[in-house]
C-alpha cells in the first residue's frame, strides 16, 4: 500500500450499491481501492440490479468470492490492504485493514472514516481478516 493512501478515500459519502468516488458502500469501497491502489479488479456484484436486496444473499455472495479469490490471515499476520470480515448488528459488513487494528470503511449515514477494529465497538464483531490472492 502507499504511503498516505487511506486520506484520500476517508470522507467519500456512503452509497448502497456505489462502486466509484461519487459514493460507496462497505464493500464498494473494497472494489473501489483494489482497483485504483492496487490495480487487482474484485467481482464488482454487478448481477445486482440497485433494488433492495437480501442482506443474507450479500453475505452469500461475500462467502462465495471470498472462497474462490480470498485467504484467512491469522490476526499476528495482518497487513494493510487485508480485509476484515464483520457482523454488525446481524448485518454483514467490511472494512480494509489501514495497520493492525485499523481500518477504513463505509457506514450508512456516516460515509468512509477510519476506525479501531480491535477494540470498541468492531472488535467483537469481527468474523475474519482475509487477503487477496493476487496481492
Amino acid at each position: 500500500m502507499r504511503d498516505g493512501w487511506p486520506s484520500e478515500f476517508v470522507g467519500l459519502p456512503y452509497l448502497l450499491f456505489g462502486r466509484t468516488r461519487a459514493g460507496v458502500d462497505c464493500y464498494g469501497l473494497i472494489v473501489l481501492v483494489y482497483h485504483d491502489v492496487l490495480g487487482i479488479e474484485i467481482a464488482p456484484f454487478a448481477e445486482v440490479a440497485e433494488s433492495t436486496l437480501p442482506l443474507d444473499v450479500y453475505r452469500e455472495f461475500w462467502e462465495t468470492h471470498r472462497e474462490l479469490a480470498w485467504e484467512r490471515v491469522d490476526e499476528d499476520h495482518v497487513e494493510a490492504g487485508d480485509v476484515v470480515d464483520l457482523s454488525v448488528l446481524g448485518h454483514p459488513h467490511c472494512g480494509i485493514v489501514t495497520r493492525p487494528g485499523q481500518m477504513i470503511h463505509a457506514r450508512a449515514g456516516v460515509g468512509v472514516r477510519l476506525d479501531e477494529y480491535s477494540r470498541g465497538f468492531f472488535c467483537r464483531r469481527v468474523l475474519g481478516t482475509y487477503r487477496h490472492r493476487e496481492r
